[in-house]
């Protein structure tokens, strides 16, 4: 027997044969869904403390590799989020032990983005569509190029992100509602 995924359409289907309010879908939703989500959340926000308090970088450090564990056990090693995800995490505290070097933090952003859209060229930005996730990608690249003092490149990422935006929010825009939101990269 094949095991078929469990949609927005198969749910709605369920409830409404149960006389249940289509807003409860999020009851019905995998708890590991649940659970990574709230986890990556919490990552996050770690992310954003560690760049807050330089003196307690090493035990921020080890919570969100601790985190990125338990969101590999959930994901799975082979999911492509997850893996890009976790990418961006080390190259915002600085790899594992934290002692990434610019151009291995270039590396390691460049690995994430390609991930999601393998012909990605840092010449030529403006040519793909970005998920959210990817945008940030882009911006943490260009602060990367920054922080090397290479102001030709950097300066040139402003402007790419600014058309990436555009171009994205008014896909968002004229985007049917029953669309997942936010739009998965295609590429």
């Amino acid at each position: 027997m094949v095991k078929s995924p469990l949609t927005n359409v198969l749910l709605k289907r369920l409830l409404n044969k149960l006389e249940l309010p289509e807003g409860q879908i999020f009851a019905l939703k995998s708890l590991d869904n649940i659970a990574s989500a709230k986890l990556y959340k919490r990552i996050q926000d770690e992310i954003v403390l560690f760049r807050r308090k330089p003196k307690d970088q090493p035990q921020i450090r080890n919570r969100i590799l601790k985190g990125l564990e338990e969101l590999e056990n959930l994901c799975g090693e082979n999911d492509l989020f997850f893996q890009q995800f976790s990418l961006s995490a080390l190259a915002a505290i600085n790899g594992p032990d934290g002692t990434y070097s610019h151009e291995e933090r270039l590396d390691v952003l460049m690995e994430a983005i390609r991930l999601t859209i393998p012909r990605f060229d840092e010449m030529k930005i403006p040519d793909f569509y970005y998920s959210s996730e990817e945008i940030i990608l882009v911006n943490q690249i260009a602060r990367t190029y920054s922080r090397m003092g290479n102001r030709k490149k950097q300066s040139a990422f402003p402007a790419d992100c600014l058309s990436i935006l555009r171009k994205t929010i008014r896909i968002w825009i004229n985007m049917p509602s029953s669309s997942a939101w936010p739009p998965q990269s295609r590429h």
